[in-house]
C-alpha cells in the first residue's frame, strides 16, 4: 500500500511539473520548459516502475527461486491407468492418470536484475497411439490450485514492467513405466531436466 501511495504521489508530481513546463514554454522559456518535461518523464517512469514492481511482487506468491527437484514414479492400476507419485521435499502428491507417457509444465518468470522464479503448473499425459488419443482424453492435472489465474496478474504486471518475460518450459514426455523412477531437476532459471533411475523392486 505504501509503494502504491508513493507511485501515486510520483505521478501527481510529474503531472504538476508538466503543467509548470507548459507554462514556461508558453512564456518562451524553452530551455527551462524542456528540462522540466524531462524531469517529469523521469519521475513518471519511476512511478510506473513502482506500480509494476508492486504488481509483479504480488503475482509471484507461490513461485520458487533457486534449484529444486521432484521425484516421479508410477504405479500401474490397469491397462493404461496409473497412479503417478510426485515427491518434492516433504510433499507427496498422488495423481490418477490415463495414457502411456507423462510430462510436467513449468511457468518461468524472468525480469532483469532479479533472480528468475518458477512453479510447476501442470501434469499432462498422452497416448502413443494417435487414434487412441483422439478417442480418449489424456490427463491434464493442475498442480497448483491457482494455475489458471496465475497469468492474469503477471500479464498486468507486464504492462507496467518493461522486459518482463514469461516462459513455459516443459519436460520431454517420459513413459509411464513402474520399473523406472524419474528425477526432475529444475535449475535456477526454471528449466527442467529429467534423469532416469531404476525403481526399487
Amino acid at each position: 500500500m505504501t509503494l502504491m501511495l508513493a507511485a501515486a504521489l510520483a505521478l501527481a508530481l510529474a503531472v504538476g511539473i508538466v503543467a509548470i513546463a507548459l507554462w514556461e514554454l508558453f512564456r518562451r522559456r524553452a530551455f527551462l520548459g524542456a528540462g522540466l518535461v524531462g524531469l517529469a518523464a523521469v519521475i513518471a517512469g519511476l512511478g510506473l516502475g513502482v506500480v509494476g514492481w508492486n504488481r509483479y511482487h504480488d503475482a509471484l506468491a507461490g513461485f520458487t527461486s533457486g534449484e529444486s527437484q521432484i521425484t516421479v514414479s508410477s504405479e500401474r492400476i490397469d491397462n493404461q491407468h496409473y497412479l503417478l507419485h510426485l515427491r518434492s521435499g516433504d510433499e507427496h502428491r498422488v495423481v490418477a492418470v490415463d495414457g502411456d507417457e507423462w510430462r510436467l509444465d513449468v511457468m518461468t518468470v524472468d525480469w532483469p536484475l532479479l533472480q528468475p522464479r518458477y512453479r510447476v503448473r501442470l501434469l499432462r499425459t498422452r497416448y502413443t497411439d494417435i487414434h487412441q488419443g483422439l478417442r480418449y482424453p489424456p490427463t491434464r492435472e493442475p498442480l497448483d490450485a491457482g494455475e489458471t489465474m496465475a497469468l492474469q496478474p503477471l500479464q498486468r504486471a507486464g504492462e507496467w514492467l518493461p522486459f518482463l518475460r514469461i516462459a513455459q518450459n516443459t519436460t520431454p514426455y517420459e513413459p509411464l513405466d513402474p520399473s523406472e523412477t524419474y528425477l526432475v531437476q529444475i535449475d535456477a532459471k526454471g528449466q527442467p531436466h529429467v534423469r532416469t533411475t531404476r525403481a526399487a523392486p
